[in-house]
């Protein structure tokens, strides 16, 4: 009996310990996802954070994925910081990642996943044999730039199939983006599904609307290049 009461005694201070961190600091942000900026920097959609218990009245760092975020912010009188910064960019062909922002005061630190999805386009597999080949198309970032421009994120994604000339040939409608980054693949499809084919550089562009336009946003593009070959006669 002895033992047990000791044992009951020790697991409350155990409990106790771990009900601890309850207090410690906390970091937020404002959107589940964000439009990353082009290669280049941070010149990205805006991310906005908040935050709480921290030493009140102090200098609060902040770091993205390991990179500091200048300036610093400086806490209030109850310990809370609020401020914003650009999404980065995300370089290559490397259209999504997860950074983590971290907050500290030295004393205190908190952290919040930032996930980051470039307004993008691509189709797999890319050595295409032929212009009938079935592919996969991939849209990348509609749901982070709808949102960022007020819009509904349920909104149906269109491709726009434009010949060397730039003439539109087809429109076709893929379906609508999912996850709160707004991310699309379809079902293997033919490349170019079409008797007639000219040379040249083909361009695929996605955009929310039916009706083609240059100027629609959201709007993401990716390119195939068709070449003549010549056959000897014999």
């Amino acid at each position: 009996m002895r033992r047990s009461a000791i044992t009951g005694a020790l697991l409350a201070l155990v409990l106790a310990a771990a009900a601890a961190p309850a207090g410690a600091a906390t970091l937020t942000v404002d959107r589940p996802c964000y439009r990353a900026g082009p290669p280049g920097g941070f010149n990205g959609q805006t991310v906005a954070l908040t935050g709480s218990g921290f030493t009140p009245n102090s200098q609060v760092t902040l770091t993205l994925g390991g990179e500091a975020l200048q300036p610093p912010l400086t806490s209030d009188g109850a310990g809370a910081v609020a401020g914003s910064f650009p999404a980065p960019s995300l370089a290559g062909r490397r259209f999504g990642a997860t950074r983590t922002l971290s907050a500290s005061d030295g004393a205190n630190q908190a952290g919040v996943p930032v996930v980051l999805r470039r307004l993008a386009a691509d189709f797999l597999p890319g050595d295409v044999g032929s212009p009938r080949q079935r592919v996969r198309f991939y849209v990348y970032g509609f749901g982070a730039r709808l949102a960022e421009l007020g819009r509904s994120t349920a909104q149906p994604v269109y491709q726009h199939v434009l010949d060397p000339a730039g003439r539109r040939r087809a429109t076709f409608l893929l379906g609508r983006p999912r996850g709160p980054c707004g991310d699309l693949r379809t079902a293997p499809r033919s490349a170019l599904p079409f008797r007639r084919l000219n040379a040249g550089l083909w361009r695929f562009v996605f955009t929310t609307r039916v009706r083609y336009s240059a100027r629609s946003d959201p709007q993401a593009f990716v390119g195939l290049r068709l070449r003549l070959i010549f056959r000897r006669p014999g």
